[in-house]
């Protein structure tokens, strides 16, 4: 009886020494610089390609637009060790004609007037 409880105590040590081992496997690769740089240029990436997508949705009359993106951690046991994103859309309506021929000729304005200055400094 007495060596079945020591056989039960020695596996359930053997177990946790496995778990702590995953645990202290799991830190080191969440917080190696390596790793966080990349997931740092990774937000930022996301970030720019969300901004270049609203810009570029504006401009080319896109009424789907990117509302809400999230890093979702993979399920424990599975094969990837990355990050994945999950990405919210939404339908919106293209800004008004007037407004975007407003900013045309405000833009093409501006230019004139800055190269008419330039051309009377010479």
């Amino acid at each position: 009886m007495a060596r079945h409880d020591a056989d039960a105590v020695q596996a359930e040590i053997e177990r946790t020494r496995a778990d702590l081992a995953r645990t202290v496997d799991s830190l080191a690769d969440r917080l190696s610089p390596k790793r966080a740089a990349r997931r740092g240029a990774r937000r930022v990436a996301r970030g720019v390609g969300d901004l270049v997508d609203d810009v570029g949705g504006m401009f080319s009359g896109s009424g789907v637009v990117r509302r809400d993106a999230h890093t979702v951690e993979p399920p424990e046991g599975s094969v990837t060790t990355d990050e994945v994103t999950s990405s919210t859309y939404e339908l919106r309506k293209p800004p008004p004609t007037p407004l975007v021929i407003g900013v045309g000729v405000g833009v093409v304005a501006v230019g004139a007037y800055l190269l008419w200055r330039r051309s009377r400094r010479r």
